[in-house]
């Protein structure tokens, strides 16, 4: 399988300070810095970690809020050679505590001074009031190293952190170069999502090596779809990240923002939702939606699709489309690999950006297995190919309930839910213990109606048997409906 060799993203931001040395390279609110300024910061941090760190292949967290100085860290760690895990602020102390101890942390890189015990802490929201010009060369070229480490959910309770290395992140990079276009298109790129998930990766990584604008979106931007459009004009982004949520929060503002190229991901994509979205949208035919598929475990996105909106709603979701460069996408079921359209089963990635497993965690390592010689990472994602060999992705495994005997997944109870209000507004949770589907709704409608429909749609062991109708869907930090909110709130009522 072929390498990464050409593409090396800390060469090319260095290289991006000497051919565009004065051209702003990251804002965040009324803080901007050049990408002259941005190489010379991170030489600096990386010169004063290594001072304090001289072994490489260690684990730096980053715990800051929102910050020009957070990316900064971010490049510095990987110029030595060590690997980082970005905490974005606001976090539970606990969650912080075992995250530092799972990791076994060497240094923290935060906005504050002395803030963790018997760990070396660097203020990098001061470190650079008296810094000096340093030519730092790094040695560190391996790229096979751990780039970064990014802590999801995990089953047993306990946060885990997912390695990813450096040569997967080069390949990200390297193969949406496609998505981000001449540079005279989509010179503005927002980042939305949270430093702590890996959806903000591609956005800062992809923005500072082709040379663009990055934008931090800061917490007051993301609150209500006014405000978060008001900042895409203020700013004039052109290429953003987003959810399939956020879409919906941009279309409650009723109105059009100046973004061209929207990169959709982290959620499963409706065709109700698109739907909604291109008659939204209808006299801008210069807006494309990108819909991007991939696990934490595997760098981010391992494919993409750019969304056709008269050929690819004819399915209940939209197709994540084909995989990236240098990796393999297959799907497997109890019969083997499945070759024939229509036909599910689970999603495995193989290729460059197949994870290094995580971090203190042999049991979350299971789904990491090698299969005929290939090192593969197995997603818990059911999926098919379309008629056109794209690839669907229908949910995950675990979404699977099974009721009175019947397998169910709750993804098509919404979807057809939403098809009969004509809205995504509609999420579907399982009561376990009473055996009992219950459906939150935030539009007024007539419940009999939607039953007397459901069940010319679905069987009636797949309908709801509790509606409860709230303000608005409640949505977590990386911009996903907080099931578990919920479900917190179900048990209260």
């Amino acid at each position: 399988m072929k390498r990464v060799e050409k593409m090396e993203i800390l060469d090319q931001i260095k290289q991006n300070s000497i051919h565009r040395a004065e051209q702003i390279a990251i804002v965040c609110g009324e803080d901007t810095i050049s990408y002259r300024e941005l190489h010379d910061r991170i030489e600096y941090l990386s010169y004063i970690i290594e001072q304090k760190l001289p072994h490489s292949n260690e684990a730096i967290a980053i715990i800051s809020e929102r910050s020009i100085e957070f990316i900064i860290g971010m490049l510095a760690v990987l110029n030595t050679g060590n690997y980082y895990i970005p905490i974005e602020k606001p976090i539970p102390e606990d969650r912080v505590n075992y995250i530092l101890t799972n990791s076994r942390v060497k240094i923290v890189l935060s906005d504050c001074d002395d803030c963790f015990e018997n760990i070396i802490n660097i203020n990098i929201k001061t470190i650079f009031e008296n810094s000096e010009m340093i030519s730092y060369c790094s040695s560190k070229k391996d790229m096979t190293r751990i780039a970064y480490a990014i802590y999801t959910s995990g089953t047993t309770g306990k946060p885990k952190g997912a390695k990813i290395r450096y040569e997967s992140l080069c390949n990200l990079i390297k193969a949406l170069g496609t998505i981000f276009g001449e540079e005279s298109q989509y010179s503005n790129v927002a980042v939305v999502a949270s430093f702590s998930f890996d959806s903000s990766i591609k956005q800062i990584y992809g923005s500072l090596y082709y040379g663009r604008r990055l934008i931090i979106a800061q917490k007051k931007d993301k609150i209500i779809g006014r405000k978060l459009v008001s900042f895409f004009e203020r700013n004039n982004v052109e290429l953003t990240d987003i959810t399939p949520s956020y879409l919906e929060i941009i279309m409650s503002s009723k109105r059009i923002p100046c973004v061209k190229r929207y990169l959709v991901g982290g959620e499963k994509v409706k065709s109700t939702l698109v739907k909604q979205f291109t008659e939204y949208i209808a006299d801008y035919l210069d807006i494309s939606l990108f819909n991007m598929y991939g696990p934490t475990e595997c760098c981010v996105d391992v494919a993409v699709h750019e969304i056709d909106f008269d050929n690819d709603l004819k399915d209940t979701y939209v197709p994540v489309g084909k995989a990236l460069e240098n990796v393999e996408l297959e799907i497997y079921n109890h019969s083997g690999i499945v070759k024939n359209n229509s036909v599910q089963g689970e999603l495995y990635v193989f290729g460059i950006q197949v994870g290094d497993g995580y971090i203190e965690d042999v049991k979350e390592n299971a789904n990491f297995i090698n299969l005929n010689g290939r090192k593969c990472y197995k997603t818990g994602d059911i999926a098919f190919y379309n008629e056109n060999g794209n690839i669907v992705v229908l949910g995950r495994q675990d979404e699977q309930i099974k009721i009175h005997g019947n397998r169910v997944e709750l993804g098509e109870i919404e979807s057809a839910i939403n098809s009969i209000i004509g809205a995504d507004k509609s999420c579907v949770i399982f009561d376990e213990n009473k055996q009992k589907i219950i459906c939150f709704l935030t539009q007024n409608v007539n419940r009999k109606d939607i039953v007397a429909e459901l069940k010319n749609i679905v069987p009636a062991y797949m309908c709801p048997q509790k509606y409860i109708e709230v303000q608005e869907l409640p949505i977590t930090t990386s911009g996903k409906i907080d099931k578990k909110g919920l479900y917190d709130y179900y048990i209260t009522i």
